[in-house]
């Protein structure tokens, strides 16, 4: 799980994921500390429980990555503008021995990195919804894609490896689609498995054919 700056849980507290390994699990966390606890379902329960937690506290940051997007967006055609200006004044400035040409370098110069920290900041940005989106569509459809992934071999159709492979474990008690195997998923991944379950459910069909009565006759054969 990705950390996405909060107010209720810091670096050295927030659960970027965890591994098994024997009878430890090692959990890690945001500032790239770890912490070594015995490989025991209770504490397996305990670090899942706190990743779900934090998967509900950054959901609702999404609304203020999707408003720094749409502002950024607006800005796209004086970003364009600015990065003609940048380069115009630049070039001039480099072809020129006038006076004004460390002028103009200096004003190209300044405009570009404005430019830059702008695209920047907005890629930052879309990194971070993308995270929040994510954490978001695991809080509110993960109880559903538990207890619904097994219904029949079709729900794991085109989905990821990463879940397949989750579910046949046998090693994996409870919950195969847990926040640890969340991050290491993409979205689509998630829709993909949630698409595949609705589908199943909306045909509802039987999966078993019905047994076949014999048509022969007692006591004519």
């Amino acid at each position: 799980m990705k950390y996405i700056e909060n107010e209720k849980f810091k670096k050295d507290r927030f659960v970027t994921g965890f591994t098994v390994k024997g009878s430890e699990i090692k959990i890690k966390f945001a500032n790239g500390s770890k912490m070594l606890v015995p490989n025991v379902e209770e504490n397996r329960k305990k670090v899942l429980s706190r990743m779900d937690e934090q998967a509900l506290v950054i959901s609702k940051q999404e609304g203020k990555f999707i408003t720094n997007q749409k502002t950024f967006k607006k800005t796209i055609p004086s970003t364009i503008l600015a990065t003609g200006l940048a380069t115009g004044a630049t070039v001039i400035g480099t072809l020129t021995n006038s006076p004004v040409s460390e002028i103009s370098i200096g004003v190209g110069a300044l405009v570009g990195c404005g430019v830059i920290y702008k695209i920047g900041a907005n890629i930052n940005n879309h990194r971070k919804l993308t995270e929040v989106t994510k954490a978001k569509f695991a809080a509110e459809n993960k109880d559903f894609l538990n207890q619904n992934i097994n219904q029949s071999k079709n729900t794991l159709y085109g989905v990821s490896r990463k879940i397949k492979k989750a579910v046949k474990s046998p090693n994996v008690k409870g919950e195969p689609i847990d926040m640890n195997l969340i991050d290491k998923l993409s979205l689509q991944d998630l829709k993909d498995l949630l698409s595949n379950i609705k589908r199943e459910q909306e045909f509802a069909f039987v999966m078993k054919p019905a047994k076949v009565e014999s048509e022969k006759v007692k006591g004519l054969f």
